[in-house]
């Protein structure tokens, strides 16, 4: 307890992460312009989230013993909802408990080490809960409104260097502005999966991303309240056998809300899992019509479910 009280004695910003304030958050993540895969193809992917968090005794009286869940999830390519359960995304997302620093830390995880074979920037399953409920390393110095401070956190294999800039300060509430950098360099085969034999690849593309946004924080609560971020990746990439020169681009969003507890004087973020989808109105239609279709219509939805996975797959990795 000593440690946790000197980390909030040093900054006037710390986590206070309570076993007895249950969490929520909503998380919204979009990637649009060129996504590597199926051979590459220019569209958006959107995945948004429900992710209960909860606090646990922890062994250590300066750690924070946290753990995340995806409760639902719903995931669009080219606007158009996939059919998909939640139980699919927990697959490559599944249940995680890490212990943090009261300033933001990681210290531990249990999360798997995944190999992902498509990297798409700020895509890390083990670096989860550093998207949601720990989205900023806060400084071990006391930094007032104008002043800035650095940190990298480790994403898929290279270093993300952040700065953060207090916009404004207040008992109630605390505005960080944040730019992100990332630059790293891989090899991809024929189908723009990673590789690591230079024998097996196909292109070199390096890769530089460049983000900003902005973070709300809650000091009496000790979490963040909002967090929205826009990145975009420039890639210039070259065919290692003929030297010709390509480049390609994409814009990632993240957008995470606290929806449990409300923000004093709001409502909750309603939790829309259980409404019916485009995919559900479109499925009970077809379901309806005559018997005649239905062959072709369960052949249609095992199609598209195996195709859904298969775009998780080359996504997220993971144990599917």
């Amino acid at each position: 307890m000593t440690s946790l009280l000197l980390a909030a004695a040093l900054s006037p910003f710390a986590y206070g992460f309570s076993p007895t304030v249950p969490l929520e958050y909503k998380m919204a993540v979009q990637f649009d312009g060129f996504l590597p895969i199926f051979g590459g193809n220019e569209g958006k992917v959107e995945v948004a989230m429900t992710v209960p968090v909860t606090v646990l005794k922890s062994d250590k009286a300066e750690e924070f013993k946290v753990q995340s869940e995806i409760s639902a999830a719903e995931i669009k390519f080219n606007d158009a909802p996939l059919p998909l359960g939640v139980e699919s995304v927990q697959g490559y997302f599944p249940k995680t408990t890490i212990t943090t620093s009261p300033l933001g830390k990681t210290l531990t995880t249990d999360a798997p080490n995944v190999n992902v074979p498509i990297k798409l920037p700020g895509l890390d399953v083990k670096r989860f809960p550093e998207l949601t409920y720990i989205p900023v390393e806060f400084s071990p110095e006391s930094k007032k409104v104008g002043e800035s401070w650095t940190y990298s956190r480790d994403f898929g294999g290279s270093d993300v260097t952040y700065k953060c800039t207090v916009e404004s300060a207040t008992a109630d509430k605390v505005v960080i502005v944040i730019s992100v950098g990332q630059t790293y360099t891989v090899l991809e085969d024929d189908s723009l999966q990673s590789v690591k034999d230079k024998a097996e690849a196909v292109n070199e593309v390096t890769t530089r991303v460049e983000g900003s946004g902005k973070a709300t924080f809650d000091p009496k609560l000790g979490v963040f309240r909002a967090v929205k971020v826009t990145a975009v990746a420039s890639s210039a990439g070259t065919v290692l056998k003929t030297g010709t020169k390509f480049s390609r681009k994409l814009t990632t969003t993240l957008d995470v809300q606290l929806s449990k507890p409300a923000a004093k004087g709001t409502e909750e973020v309603p939790d829309r899992s259980g409404e019916v989808t485009w995919w559900d109105r479109a499925r009970g239609a077809y379901e309806g019509a005559q018997v005649a279709v239905k062959p072709a219509l369960q052949s249609t939805t095992a199609y598209l479910r195996t195709w859904s996975l298969k775009l998780l797959q080359q996504l997220f990795g993971g144990t599917r």
